[in-house]
């Protein structure tokens, strides 16, 4: 298939997820356009027009004097001439506090609780009188502006009012200042100072508050889009194993990925164009042209796309990336806000930085713009900022770089079924050589389609080494059906792995195809794994047309292909079923029809059958059987008997080699043991000598091998935390040179006086010393003052005189000047320069010396940004818990695990006892994260940020809030079904509580606005929790807010919406309400079941009838519940381990179980069987406490499930059919919890747990991890899990599924032992072998109900009678002649024989007897017919008839009967 086919094809993948996940894609689109609809419309405001506002008091005049708080100002160094200076200052003695070393005082002024100051004294060396100046540098903690910061409109959180912030500093200056002039000068200086700040003008798009939030909004809500609809869908992929399915079936896999990225950058485009004209309509773009932003948001979905494909190399499973996706891919923005010492690098390496920093450009634009200009996008808008071109750059360069890094990584860690490479790899010559295809057309019979040679494998765990492949040799042959078997880790599973390039071999050769790259044969290979391969977005049909157009097929090609193997799958009426909606069976189905759509040459299975019932067993062999007359088949099973009927050639594997190899014939004849005789006896009339030497006068060599009684057996912690608090070296020296460019108005009387003239004249000189600061005068016409005219100035040229004018100083007076220094709001630091300028003037004017003198230097030693927090604050409040939440995700694993994989059921202890454990354990737990944060927190957390009494209450908040949310965590565990289920729930949960929070808590005033909306939602732990820390931070503000008066602060913290209690009331109200619903609702299956059946409409109030015809059919079953009846009239179902009378299930109007009745004895083995739906399992499960009985009556030992489920659970052992143990836990930490839980004494429990770690052969894995257990090892401890404590009764759910052969010998015997120790069993099984060895009697059921019941040999006598006999001919491919002949000899020895089944030239006889079997003729009749046709047959075997073959005899019955609404033969009836 040529590439452009292919890209298409994947392209028409991706709109197959589309339409069938257009509801959920649709709901998330909505959302997420609403929700930005609806903040934007809330947040939008009419561009008001450019206004003009004047300073609040008109301008402070700064006084000389001791400005100085003795408790709270400190200076240093603490010599005589310090000293000296400020004793003349504030008077002797002095009682401020001096220190000999700089250090010592900023970090005494670090640890002061309150405001405090210090100030570094640097005096001219004594004797230089040429340059007498002073250097001095006042540190402080009460300052919050950043040293480097020049401009207010540089920044979008900052406040036109943090000049005002120099009130004090500037007194205190001025005030050194003048001390020290006066010191050296020996006069005072007789100048006025006065100080204030312009007048401004504001309007138009400054701080444009829908822009500043739309550019957080929308690449949050991308964000959240971009984790469900492209994050997840890629992992999940993986997790399905669907993306290396497609390496393994095409080449052009890669395809599947541009794809994928293609059909959602489509979708994602058509989204952010809408939101783009929503943000256009409501302001949000403000100057900036439309096209400019459509540009960035695309250059930004792109690089976030492929950040996206780089951060899911690292994920295998959904309900990971659904839990850490979203924290990924939002963590960089934690870098914005992390010291400038990292030179912005963060810019280049996140996508979502430069994101924002460009949009940050965009509205800062806005703040000095007027309108946008093309040269805009070339220039850096502030000093520290990036240009918009360069942000477009940097986004291509992520793109390019993340899907580098992407290609990289995926080959470096693949994921599971990948080819890891070599690190490399990139520079080997084999990587860009173009692979060559090979095209392989099956051949003779004899051909090798696969061929091993040596190869070596093995792996290492638990610090053991398990030899896989030790110099592996086996061929698989064309045409031919090829078994591999072994036991559990012999290495089957591993090989068919390495043949597909899954799995890497350490050495050896594989050759398919005469083909040794495993990338270019293994598109020739049509591979079914273990688990089933499908799409769920794709119908049965679409798949297989899909796959096989993938192999090359045209669509008319394809479209016949499917049709013939929907048909041949017997799959035609699920053609338009989507592979959600399968059954197992549907889906192994499908995953056969996927291996060889497309004319596969050869077909790789693994346990193609695994999980499936007998008759769908039997159909799937029927396929097999068609398909290898045309190709090679490798199939791996755990079934002998599929082997048997299956392989042409079986290989079996053991020690990572090939022991025995043939046919199933062969090797029974190489290594078999011979005939099996099985004997149902009377036990009061058996003597075990008299019948073997009866055996032994027929059959010298017998021997017995087993008597069976005739009875039946039965979170990591994520903290997301950004410091605001940042420390700075020297700090800012007070001079123009800070500014680059700017401008000073400079204005005087038109009738100024000499001094003023001369004063002017020098401040002029001053000011132009300074590159880039334009000196000018400033003109007043007659009607205007100083403000007047500013504001003239302002409106001819606004932006430009916000962006330029510095300051504003006007000088009048008469012999001594009036100094009116007018700073500008828009300029940091500007009042404090400008006082240091006017200073200098001042020394100047009066000695008639031109040099700057004074040298004052700001330095912060903390800084702390916008008042502590208005912005910072929340995103502390955001952040924080976002990272509890993570934490809470922890509390979660274990017990969802527990529940869906059943170990919780292994628990024989009540809910309560269950479920308060947990939460205590949990509870200490969160405690003691608690704790570390706090002592974390307390350690690194200036007090300028939060205080100790904050943390706690933060803390606090946080252990209070996971004791809300732990019920309903609880509550989710028990309800969802999958980990991906259970993430969706709770991170939709969070977003519906902390997406309001941005809405209704993001001010005092929004809370008061809101109050009743928080009332209601506050329910919602994550909403309760994000509001609360917003509302310690809005207290904090308040606290700190110096121009608030202290009565006034009190009154607003003591308001409702500002109540701290608030939080816990509801805390302690929603607690003790889940937990109630959680352990008498939603744990309670009979309550839950009852309160959802009280709303539907039509509830099951009669039973439904069933057929009591007396007949042979069902006469045992007829007896049983006579018998039931008896029992319970009598009143002694104490005596019976197991008791059912009348049991009814019913789901949705369908009666899944009928009218059950049957009772269990002591030392009894009673099995249950039937084919997928008979309702066998919902009847166990109904056993097993697991499922609500509709009506009747269960009990154990004569306790009722319906009465008292606590001591019902008790009296059992349960071993589930599925993996349901903890894969942390070793064995005999797993036996000695289930011992104690049985209520073992403490000092028997080790006896007892080596006990059954003994006779389960488990002493070799006691203190091994259960993760790295076999299936069968698993299976031997769910076993002994379950008979530990000696219950009375044990429910065995498919004990040997998946256990190779020899494991399940060996659970049989464990089973059989058990029972001999007066126990009782009961078991589910597909395994008719396994029934036929164990049970002593069994049901079979259909439709819900109990078709026939009895013991094994009534059974077989009643609906079986007959035997099997299977012959291999001379020739491999048997043709019509041969078999007619060798039927035609058959039936002359055995008249009612019918042929069965024929290929690989073995044919399958079934004899039906109407007599008691004597097999003394039957092996006479058999020697009789080798001799007859002794030319045609090589050997045959004689088999009893099975349990399978009655069970598969009355299935088809039963389906007969059901189609033809009862109207049957009596011919055809099996009995």
């Amino acid at each position: 298939m040529d590439r452009a086919n292919a890209f298409w094809l994947f392209f028409y993948k991706q709109l197959m997820v589309l339409r069938f996940r257009y509801k959920s894609i649709g709901f998330i689109l909505v959302v997420c356009f609403g929700l930005q609809y609806l903040l934007l419309r809330f947040m939008y405001q009419p561009i008001q027009p450019l206004m003009e506002f004047y300073s609040p008091s008109s301008p402070e005049t700064l006084l000389n004097g001791c400005f100085f708080d003795v408790d709270q100002t400190f200076f240093a160094p603490d010599t005589a001439e310090v000293i000296s200076f400020m004793e003349e200052k504030c008077g002797s003695p002095l009682e401020m506090k001096g220190f000999s070393h700089t250090e010592a005082m900023v970090k005494t002024i670090e640890e002061c609780k309150d405001s405090c100051v210090g100030v570094q004294f640097k005096f001219p060396i004594e004797g230089n009188k040429t340059t007498p100046s002073l250097e001095y540098i006042i540190y402080t903690n009460r300052m919050k502006l950043h040293p480097e910061h020049r401009y207010v409109t540089d920044s979008l959180d900052s406040s036109f009012s943090q000049s005002s912030e120099y009130s004090h500093f500037i007194k205190l200056q001025h005030s050194i200042d003048l001390d020290y002039i006066s010191q050296i000068t020996n006069m005072q200086p007789e100048i006025t100072v006065q100080i204030g700040s312009m007048p401004y003008m504001r309007g138009g798009y400054f701080q444009n508050e829908a822009g500043i939030t739309f550019g957080y909004l929308f690449p949050i809500f991308f964000l959240i889009l971009l984790e469900s609809t492209f994050f997840v869908p890629l992992v999940e992929e993986k997790q399905d194993g669907l993306k290396e399915f497609l390496v393994i079936a095409t080449p052009l896999s890669y395809l599947n990925g541009i794809s994928f990225y293609v059909v959602r950058l489509i979708v994602y485009t058509m989204y952010s164009i809408s939101v783009l004209v929503v943000a256009g309509k409501y302001n949000a773009l403000g100057i900036i042209p439309e096209f400019l932003v459509f540009i960035l948001a695309v250059l930004f979905m792109l690089a976030m796309m492929s950040y996206t494909y780089l951060i899911s190399v690292f994920f295998n499973t959904v309900f990971y990336a659904k839990t850490f996706g979203f924290p990924l891919l939002i963590a960089p923005l934690a870098f914005k806000f992390i010291s400038n010492s990292v030179g912005r690098a963060d810019v280049y390496l996140f996508t979502l930085n430069a994101f924002t920093e460009a949009w940050n450009t965009f509205q800062i634009v806005g703040n000095k713009y007027e309108k946008f200009e093309i040269f805009n996008l070339h220039k850096k808008i502030t000093a520290s900022s990036f240009s918009i071109c360069q942000i477009y750059i940097i986004l291509v360069a992520q793109t390019i770089v993340y899907s580098l890094l992407y290609i990289y990584l995926a080959h470096i860690f693949p994921g599971p079924g990948g080819i890891k490479k070599s690190y490399l790899f990139f520079l080997e010559k084999k990587f860009w050589k173009k692979a060559e295809f090979n095209e392989y057309i099956t051949s003779s019979n004899c051909s090798d389609a696969i061929i091993i040679q040596n190869l070596q494998k093995q792996f290492n765990a638990s610090g053991r080494k398990i030899v896989i492949a030790d110099r592996l040799n086996m061929t698989i042959k064309n045409r031919q059906i090829t078994v591999l078997l072994g036991h559990n880790g012999a290495g089957k599973t591993t090989t068919i792995n390495m043949i597909m390039g899954l799995v890497t071999k350490d050495g050896g050769r594989i050759s398919v195809c005469s083909e040794r790259d495993v990338s270019c044969y293994r598109h020739l290979i049509g591979y079914c794994p273990q688990n089933s391969i499908y799409m769920q977005y794709m119908t049965c049909k679409e798949h297989l047309i899909f796959f096989a157009k993938l192999r090359g097929l045209g669509h008319q090609e394809a479209q016949t292909l499917a049709n013939k193997l929907l048909k041949e799958l017997n799959l035609k009426e699920k053609a338009n079923e989507y592979g959600k909606s399968l059954s197992g069976g549907m889906k192994r189905r499908l995953s056969l029809g996927i291996a060889i759509a497309g004319d596969t040459k050869i077909v790789v299975l693994d346990e193609p059958s695994s999980g499936l019932d007998i008759q769908s067993r039997r159909e799937l062999w029927d396929i097999l059987l068609e398909l290898r007359k045309t190709k090679a088949i490798l199939i791996t099973t755990h079934h002998m008997e599929e082997a048997e009927v299956l392989g042409d050639t079986i290989n079996i594997l053991s020690n990572g080699r090939l022991q025995l190899t043939g046919s199933p014939l062969e090797l029974k004849r190489k290594v078999g043991s011979g005939y099996i005789l099985k004997l149902c006896v009377n036990p009061s009339q058996y003597n075990e000598d008299e019948c073997l030497e009866l055996i032994k006068f027929h059959v010298p060599s017998a021997s017995i091998m087993i008597t069976i009684p005739f009875l039946l057996t039965t979170l990591a912690i994520i903290i997301i935390h950004s410091s605001t608090i940042l420390n700075f070296g020297t700090g800012l020296k007070l001079s123009l040179d800070h500014y680059e460019n700017g401008r000073i108005y400079v204005s005087t009387p038109s009738d100024a006086t000499s001094g003023v003239v001369k004063f002017t004249n020098l401040l002029r000189q001053q000011i132009k010393m300074h590159p880039g600061i334009e000196v000018k005068h400033l003109t007043l016409n007659s009607t205007f003052n100083i403000e007047d005219e500013l504001i003239e100035i302002m409106k001819g040229d606004f932006f430009n005189f916000q962006q330029n004018v510095i300051g504003t100083i006007h000088i009048s007076g008469e012999s001594f000047p009036i100094v009116s220094i007018l700073y500008s709001t828009n300029m940091f630091h500007s009042p404090a320069i400008l006082t240091n300028l006017v200073d200098n003037v001042i020394y100047m004017w009066n000695t008639n010396n031109n040099n700057e003198i004074l040298k004052t230097t700001y330095a912060p030693v903390t800084i702390q940004n916008s008042s502590a927090g208005s912005l910072q604050l929340a995103y502390y409040a955001t952040f924080v818990p976002m990272g509890v939440f993570m934490m809470i995700f922890y509390f979660a694993i274990l017990p969802f695990k527990e529940n869906r994989s059943g170990f919780k059921r292994l628990q024989a202890t009540s809910s309560i006892v269950y479920w308060s454990s947990n939460l205590i354990f949990d509870l200490i737990l969160l405690f003691l994260v608690c704790c570390c944060l706090f002592t974390y927190q307390t350690l690194i957390m200036p007090d300028e940020l939060y205080n100790i009494s904050d943390l706690y209450r933060i803390v606090s908040a946080i252990f209070f809030y996971g004791l809300t949310y732990l019920p309903l965590l609880y509550c989710l565990t028990n309800i969802v079904t999958t980990m991906s289920a259970l993430s969706t729930c709770l991170v939709a949960l969070y977003y519906a509580s902390i997406i309001p929070t941005l809405i209704l808590s993001t001010s005092v005033g929004d809370m008061i606005k809101y109050e009743n909306y928080i009332t209601f939602l506050r329910i919602l732990p994550d909403f309760n929790l994000c509001h609360q820390l917003r509302v310690i931070n809005e207290r904090f503000i308040n606290n700190r807010a110096d121009h608030i008066p202290e009565e006034i602060r009190n009154e607003l913290n003591n308001k409702n919406f500002l109540q701290l209690g608030t939080f816990y009331i509801y805390v302690f109200l929603l607690f003790p309400l889940l937990m109630c619903i959680f352990l008498f609702v939603v744990e309670n299956n009979r309550r839950r079941h009852k309160i959802s059946s009280a709303f539907k409409i039509n509830l099951f109030k009669t039973k439904p009838s069933r057929d009591n015809s007396d007949n042979e059919q069902d006469r045992f079953i007829q007896e049983e519940k006579s018998t039931v009846e008896k029992i319970i009239k009598d009143n002694v179902e104490t005596e019976y381990p197991l008791l059912v009378k009348d049991v009814y299930k019913k789901y949705n109007e369908k009666v899944t179980v009928n009218d059950l009745n049957f009772v269990v004895r002591k030392q009894e083995c009673f099995g249950l069987l039937g084919v997928n739906g008979a309702g066998k399992t919902t009847t166990f499960e109904m056993i097993a406490a697991n499922q609500v009985i509709t009506s009747g009556t269960i009990k154990i030992d004569g306790v009722d499930i319906a009465q008292n489920e606590s001591e019902y659970r008790y009296r059992f052992g349960y071993c589930p059919q599925n993996e349901s143990l903890n894969e942390f836990m070793t064995a005999y930490q797993t036996l000695k919890y289930m011992a104690l839980l049985r209520g073992i004494k403490y000092q028997h429990v080790h006896d007892e747990v080596m006990y059954w770690i003994e006779k389960l052969d488990l002493m070799d894995f006691k203190n091994v991890d259960v993760k790295h257990y076999s299936g069968g090892t698993k299976r031997k401890l769910q076993t002994a899990a379950a008979m530990i404590g000696s219950p009375s009764l044990v429910l065995l759910d498919e004990p040997t599924t998946g256990v190779d052969p020899i494991s399940r010998r060996f659970l049989w015997k464990t089973i059989q032992d058990f029972q001999k120790r007066d126990k009782t069993i009961v078991l589910t099984s597909h395994s008719m072998d396994e029934c036929e060895h164990l049970c002593n009697r069994l049901a079979i059921m259909a439709e819900g109900q109990f078709k026939c019941l009895g013991h094994v040999p009534e059974l077989k006598q009643l609906y079986g009678a007959g035997f099997t006999i299977s012959i291999k001919l001379r020739t491999n491919e048997a043709t019509d002649i041969e078999v007619q002949t060798v039927t035609h000899h058959l039936k002359e020895i055995f008249p009612h024989c019918k042929l069965r089944e024929s290929h690989a030239g073995i044919l399958t006889y079934f004899i039906k007897s109407f007599d008691i079997i004597a097999w003394s003729d039957v092996f006479s009749r058999c020697a009789q017919f080798q001799n007859i046709a002794g030319d045609f047959v090589e050997e045959y075997s004689v088999n009893e008839t099975t349990l399978e073959d009655i069970f598969l005899k009355y299935e088809k019955y039963h389906e007969r009967q059901s189609n033809s609404n009862g109207q049957v033969n009596v011919s055809d009836s099996p009995v």
